[in-house]
């Protein structure tokens, strides 16, 4: 399922070109209304390849502390291709590699586009949750979207299109887990910010805000009187019992992931990027396990409390 390179110099050119986010981010990439399929299908995988340049370039510095104004044009320059990898399949039949690589395209929109959302919204993080509850449901949407388009090919139970399955909803279940997490970090930024003049309103987070986050969780579970931040106590009520069981979800999906054979060829060893994101639920699973610790000298249920 790998994206094609045909002429390595078209696509340095074509890849290069969108770099200017100011200039072309409210426009779609030329020659995805190609009425020859394989012409579609090689203008297809040219941008998502530039696509995924910028997007990649975007996360180099972290992306939660991106400033808001450049994340902004990001989203502009995504939601233009997006809309177009969207609208694709309803004028063509797409092939299993094409639906992949436009819904793995469309998973990255979504995150960057929540992370806008709750960046707008750290100086009042009253829709924090409504912004998350969104993620989660336009991630389920996407699922069902993906399932429907590969339930209209030929053979359904391909082993291909039984991989890009399981491949895809691991990718956006991730996705909304991440739109869990940010919010998390970002209500419980507010709790040690000033009221007034907070960072001459900045968007960003900074390091000392984000290390202690464990902590704060303790707090508040453990001082329920204590008011200086409702906010974060309001999100922890809210998705504090189904986070750990989501990473738990997200963890089994990776597993069975890497029991897959396309070809022959065994899911292992993973793309970068799941690999990464899978160290990431480890890790928030084991902090979410220290919280429960330290706060009700508990381990998560059905956790290996034992495991090395």
């Amino acid at each position: 399922m790998e994206a094609h390179t045909y002429d390595h110099r078209v696509w340095e050119n074509r890849a290069s070109r969108p770099l200017s986010l100011t200039e072309e981010r409210n426009q779609g990439p030329d020659g995805l209304d190609a009425t020859d399929y394989d012409n579609f299908e090689r203008w297809l995988f040219d941008s998502i390849q530039a696509f995924q340049i910028i997007a990649s370039h975007a996360t180099v510095d972290g992306v939660a502390r991106k400033p808001l104004r450049s994340l902004e044009h990001l989203t502009d320059y995504l939601k233009a291709r997006v809309d177009v990898y969207q609208n694709a399949p309803k004028t063509r039949q797409c092939t299993p590699r094409a639906i992949y690589w436009m819904q793995w395209a469309t998973s990255t929109y979504i995150l960057f586009g929540t992370l806008t959302d709750l960046k707008k919204c750290l100086n009042d993080p009253r829709g924090v949750i409504i912004i998350a509850e969104e993620t989660e449901r336009t991630c389920f949407e996407q699922i069902n979207y993906t399932c429907s388009l590969l339930d209209t090919l030929a053979l359904k139970n391909d082993e291909e299109i039984v991989a890009i399955r399981s491949l895809l909803k691991l990718r956006f279940c991730t996705v909304s887990g991440w739109g869990i997490t940010f919010g998390m970090l970002y209500t419980s930024a507010v709790g040690v910010r000033p009221r007034d003049g907070m960072r001459d309103n900045s968007s960003d987070i900074s390091c000392d805000e984000t290390i202690h986050l464990a902590s704060k969780a303790v707090n508040v579970w453990n001082n329920p009187d204590d008011t200086s931040n409702m906010h974060f106590r309001e999100y922890l009520l809210r998705f504090g019992a189904t986070y750990p069981k989501q990473l738990m979800t997200l963890l089994e999906m990776f597993i069975e992931c890497t029991k897959m054979e396309l070809n022959g060829i065994s899911f292992c060893p993973p793309p970068r990027s799941l690999g990464l994101e899978c160290v990431s639920v480890c890790k928030n699973l084991l902090e979410n396990n220290v919280i429960r610790i330290k706060s009700f000298g508990t381990c998560i249920r059905n956790f290996p409390s034992n495991s090395t």
